[in-house]
């Protein structure tokens, strides 16, 4: 039924709306550096409210544009998106208009005090063409008395009263719920429910049909199904996990943070934005990532679990002696099986093998197989971690051939020997896990490559024996190409893991 209704939608027959012209509504990803706030829900709800025009959001979730995208009609709609995107999906859908509204927080001056406020500027285009232009100068004040959830409202409220009084003045009013005439041959539309859809009632069903429409290859089918899934039961925080997991493996990193986003606040976890942190990471988009847990830590600054994903994005920019100091602070809160885990990795790159083997011993003692299980994420620690080292080893050789006994050299190769000890003690001689074992092999043999480097870099300081020095540098060159040879490997295995994942989770 839900197909039916949306292609009667696209037809012209949603009669309750049949007379208001459509109008997309986009915004910009920020304005000025600032956060990302909803503002195209909020206006769509008070424009459809008053029903002079019926909203369509630049969004997959919304059922006008999900249909014209699997019809072909235009690409899919992404989260960050220009406003040429959406004034071509409003000449796709035969909308006259499009509203394209940006905002951001500022600081507003009240007498002798500075109160956070919400300015927005909204520009509306008939038929691609700019008709109307307005910044709303109400800016109200976001206090204990008033949330930042009304604020929007009141601000949208007032850009909508502006619409009313200009551009769309003395135009019909069709809200949604008023009745509207039934012409000769036509219909009255029953509003749709769930009850005669038994798929979408049946959780398992949802799940043998996606896992078949991801082995024929139909990943769009199998997408709009999970979507429909969480729309027809949006407090079932198993529909929304495995919609977010479905999108994680198939590399759609901004729906899938989008989507973990509208989940936290659907369901009322802010815990669930550390989720979000954690996909940026896994995507290797460390900034991004960064900019969310900061936001969170400012808010919740002794949450653990913000503690322990700030630690790994630490880890993955070098800084493993921070990391420690929130690893430290996350296991005093909350000692669990992960963080000593993460731990284990930051005292690897450390040099500290003996603190590696405590940490590692009581993450399994708390889960066995957590090593098995992590593998991935902590291989992927190590290769960004390793990727700084490479740098600071070749400066080793510089500083050593000008002058090899200096306590900044014999130092810094020290260092490095105890970070290849311990990693290997991480590490170990099998793989943990079977699906990386062709690259665990070849890590393995680069960090007995970087330990026989050191060993002939160490008998160039004691003895000045040059051939030692050329040695090093050869087997230094052979350890830096292995390990290349260890990340194309790892890359592949980890892209065949995705691939087996996205289907036995269903």
């Amino acid at each position: 039924m839900r197909i039916l209704f949306c292609l009667a939608i696209l037809g012209g027959a949603f009669f309750a709306q049949a007379q208001a012209p459509l109008c997309v509504v986009g915004q910009p990803a920020a304005v000025n550096g600032s956060a990302i706030i909803d503002l195209v829900n909020p206006i769509a709800n008070e424009l459809d409210s008053v029903g002079q025009l019926h909203c369509v959001t630049y969004a997959i979730e919304d059922p006008i544009l999900r249909e014209a995208y699997l019809a072909n009609k235009f690409k899919k709609p992404e989260r960050f998106y220009t406003l040429e995107d959406v004034l071509d999906a409003a000449k796709v859908l035969n909308a006259p208009y499009a509203l394209w509204i940006e905002g951001q927080n500022t600081n507003l001056k009240i007498d002798n005090r500075t109160e956070k406020a919400l300015n927005c500027h909204v520009i509306l285009y008939k038929n691609g063409k700019k008709v109307w232009d307005e910044t709303d100068s109400q800016t109200v004040s976001i206090s204990n008395d008033k949330t930042a959830d009304e604020t929007i409202r009141s601000v949208m409220s007032s850009l909508s009263s502006k619409l009313q009084l200009g551009p769309l003045k003395g135009m019909a009013k069709y809200p949604k719920g008023g009745e509207s005439p039934i012409g000769k041959g036509q219909s009255p539309i029953i509003p749709e429910t769930n009850d005669d859809d038994p798929i979408l009632n049946d959780w398992n069903a949802i799940q043998t049909k996606v896992k078949l429409y991801i082995s024929d290859g139909k990943f769009v089918s199998a997408e709009m199904l999970l979507r429909d899934s969480v729309d027809a039961a949006p407090s079932d925080p198993a529909r929304r996990k495995a919609l977010i997991d479905f999108l994680q493996s198939h590399n759609q990193v901004d729906a899938a943070v989008a989507v973990t986003i509208a989940s936290a606040e659907a369901l009322g976890d802010p815990a669930m934005i550390t989720n979000a942190a954690r996909i940026l990471v896994n995507a290797n988009r460390i900034a991004e990532a960064n900019e969310i847990v900061k936001e969170a830590i400012t808010s919740d600054p002794n949450n653990p679990a913000i503690q322990v994903i700030l630690a790994e994005i630490q880890l993955r920019t070098a800084l493993p002696d921070q990391a420690l100091k929130h690893l430290e602070n996350s296991i005093k809160a909350k000692p669990t099986a992960d963080a000593y885990m993460l731990r284990a990795v930051c005292r690897a790159l450390l040099g500290s093998e003996e603190g590696v083997k405590l940490d590692l011993d009581r993450a399994q003692k708390d889960d066995p197989k957590i090593l098995s299980n992590q593998y991935q994420k902590v291989a992927s620690i190590l290769e960004a971690a390793w990727d700084n080292e490479g740098p600071d080893l070749r400066a080793l050789f510089t500083k050593a051939n000008l002058k090899r006994t200096s306590e900044e050299v014999t130092d810094g190769v020290d260092a490095q020997e105890r970070m290849a000890k311990a990693c290997l003690a991480l590490l170990g001689e099998n793989a943990p896990n079977p699906k990386f074992e062709k690259s665990h092999g070849t890590r393995l043999l680069a960090l007995n490559l970087l330990i026989q480097t050191i060993t002939e870099l160490k008998h160039f300081i004691a003895k000045g024996d040059q051939e030692s020095l050329s040695e090093a540098r050869i087997d230094f060159g052979e350890m830096l190409k292995t390990l290349a040879e260890a990340k194309v490997q790892f890359s592949k295995e980890s892209t065949d893991a995705r691939n087996s994942n996205s289907l036995s989770q269903f």
